[in-house]
């Protein structure tokens, strides 16, 4: 604002009036030119802005799919683990209730033995 009245003041005393309208015109277009410049820009940030929002609405949907998806997962493998757990405290008490381990060991060599007679008798 002080350069643009410096330069009417000396284009005033100076009395030069045709000069001093055309700096104002030309001070006045520059300055439109500015503006228009400037509106331009923001044009372009607020396209910007437009779609880094509706990139991140598509993020926040796919995370919140995602998370879903996790917890489905999560109950999934709850429940596995469950189910093991029960399956192997019923397969201790089997063994406790067949005599322990040594039991269990007999039981399972004489099933192997039995097998490999099966496969024998079958082939000869």
């Amino acid at each position: 604002d002080k350069i643009v009245f410096v330069i009417i003041k000396y284009f005033y005393s100076c009395r030069n009036k045709i000069s001093l309208c055309r700096i104002i015109c030309h001070i006045v277009y520059n300055h439109q030119e500015q503006i228009y410049r400037q509106d331009q820009g923001l044009s372009v940030l607020a396209q910007s802005a437009q779609r880094l929002g509706q990139m991140s609405h598509t993020i926040t949907e796919e995370l919140d799919y995602q998370n879903h998806v996790l917890d489905d997962i999560e109950n999934d493998l709850d429940n596995a683990t469950d189910n093991l757990d029960m399956i192997t405290r019923r397969t201790r008490d089997m063994i406790k209730k067949a005599g322990g381990k040594q039991n269990f060991c007999i039981i399972l060599s004489l099933t192997l033995v039995v097998a490999v007679l099966l496969i024998l008798v079958i082939y000869t």
